[in-house]
C-alpha cells in the first residue's frame, strides 16, 4: 500500500492526478510508511485528499482499505490570515488561522497603524494546538472601523507574528 497527498486552499480542490505527490513532490513518489513527514509545499494549505494505491502478488485476494488517520502535528508555529481585503458594510471578514507547535497562552489582537488597540479577539486564553478566529472590522465597542491597514498579532509560546489587512468601506 502507498499513498499520495493533494492539498489547496479550496475545498473544491484542484484534485487533478498531478496534485497528489509523495514526500519528494513528484507524482512519482509515493508515502509508504507510518510517520513520514509531509512535503513541505502542502504545509501553507488548508484542505488535504489521499490517493491510496493498493496492490497485490496473490491474484485471489483483493486488497482493502479499512481506515486511515492522518495527524497533523506542526514543527513550526504560525499566523494565517486569508481575505486580507475585507469590506465591512457587506459582511466580509477575515479569517485568522493560528497553528501552535506546542500549547500555550495565547493573545490575539487587532491594532490600527498608529498602534493603537481595536479589538482584543482571545485575551491570554490557554489553547492546545491552535484554532481560528474571524474578524468582521469591527472595534471593540462593535462599531465599524476606518478605512485603512490593521495590524493582527499573536502572541504564545514559540510564536509572536503580524499580518496586514486592509479594511475598505
Amino acid at each position: 500500500m502507498k499513498f499520495q497527498v493533494a492539498t489547496s486552499n479550496s475545498p473544491s480542490g484542484p484534485w487533478e492526478d498531478e496534485d497528489f505527490v509523495g514526500p519528494g513532490g513528484t507524482s512519482s513518489s509515493y508515502y509508504t510508511v507510518s510517520g513520514q513527514p509531509i512535503w513541505p509545499g502542502h504545509i501553507e494549505n488548508r484542505y488535504i485528499r489521499y490517493k491510496a494505491c493498493l496492490t497485490t502478488t496473490i491474484g485471489s485476494i483483493t486488497p482493502a482499505l479499512d481506515s486511515i488517520t492522518i495527524t497533523y502535528v506542526p514543527k513550526v508555529s504560525r499566523l494565517i490570515t486569508y481575505n486580507n481585503v475585507i469590506h465591512p458594510k457587506r459582511d466580509e471578514k477575515v479569517e485568522i488561522i493560528y497553528v501552535l507547535a506546542k500549547p500555550g497562552v495565547v493573545t490575539l489582537k487587532i491594532y490600527n497603524m498608529n498602534g493603537e488597540l481595536v479589538k482584543t479577539l482571545i485575551d491570554n486564553e490557554y489553547k492546545d494546538a491552535g484554532g481560528s478566529e474571524d474578524w468582521y472590522g469591527l472595534n471593540a465597542d462593535g462599531d465599524t472601523v476606518a478605512s485603512g491597514i490593521y495590524l493582527v498579532h499573536i502572541e504564545s509560546p514559540g510564536l509572536r507574528s503580524t499580518k496586514k489587512v486592509a479594511v475598505i468601506k
